[in-house]
């Protein structure tokens, strides 16, 4: 990630010259250079640089008649760093908004769309609100499925966060199901020894320990522990 960081600070410095302040390029900018902040948790620096590249945005394409992607994916990111940050309030408002626009601007079968729903239904599930949380992680799958296919990778972490409500709501078997499925997409595009493999059977694993299968859970979690070795 600083290597990510440092790339987009470099077209930035390269950018600026040359264009105005207030360009959407230099927007662009600073969006990858606050993405790549939150992924190393360092949100006080990326909150002001996404704010700034959502004030470039909307005042670039504000003549526009309808939103242009950008804010919504700008918004989109707004919703996930403050969801880090635990403002749940804060990221509700992000991800509603850029859901809704993408929803007008792209269609509610776009992939970006689905990308939304994915986000608003972790808030969702972190909420307790695991009901409206399973409806939205499915209509993401179902997106994706229909986009890329019901093996392609996006589809696993999906599947796994569908798990993880379905666990919440005490539908062992039908969590159950759904990991399982994330393993073997899983499997398929990263084989065996991968550690995000691992990552899904120690979720099987702790599912095992709610059902009152300890043996089971015992063995799982070996086996996530040898690949992670």
């Amino acid at each position: 990630n600083d290597k990510a960081i440092e790339l987009c600070e470099e077209s930035l410095s390269l950018k600026r010259p040359i264009l105005k302040g207030s360009h959407p390029s230099v927007a662009t900018s600073l969006l990858c250079i606050a993405d790549a902040l939150r992924f190393e948790n360092r949100f006080l620096k990326a909150e002001p640089l996404l704010l700034k590249a959502l004030q470039i945005f909307e005042n670039a394409y504000s003549h526009d008649n309808k939103v242009h992607p950008q804010i919504a994916a700008c918004k989109c990111s707004l919703g996930m760093l403050y969801y880090c940050m635990g403002n749940y309030r804060e990221s509700h408002f992000y991800y509603v908004n850029s859901l809704r626009e993408r929803e007008n601007i792209l269609g509610i079968t776009h992939i970006s769309t689905a990308q939304s729903m994915n986000n608003y239904g972790g808030l969702l599930h972190t909420a307790g609100n695991f009901d409206q949380a399973l409806a939205f992680y499915s209509k993401s799958l179902r997106i994706k499925q229909m986009t890329f296919g019901e093996m392609h990778s996006d589809c696993a972490g999906t599947l796994n966060n569908i798990a993880l409500v379905l666990k919440a709501m005490n539908r062992y078997q039908d969590a159950m199901d759904n990991y399982q499925d994330a393993i073997k997409v899983l499997k398929s595009n990263f084989g065996e020894m991968n550690t995000e493999v691992a990552s899904t059977m120690n979720n099987m694993a702790s599912l095992y320990v709610a059902m009152g299968n300890i043996k089971r859970a015992q063995d799982v979690y070996k086996d996530s522990l040898h690949i992670k070795k």
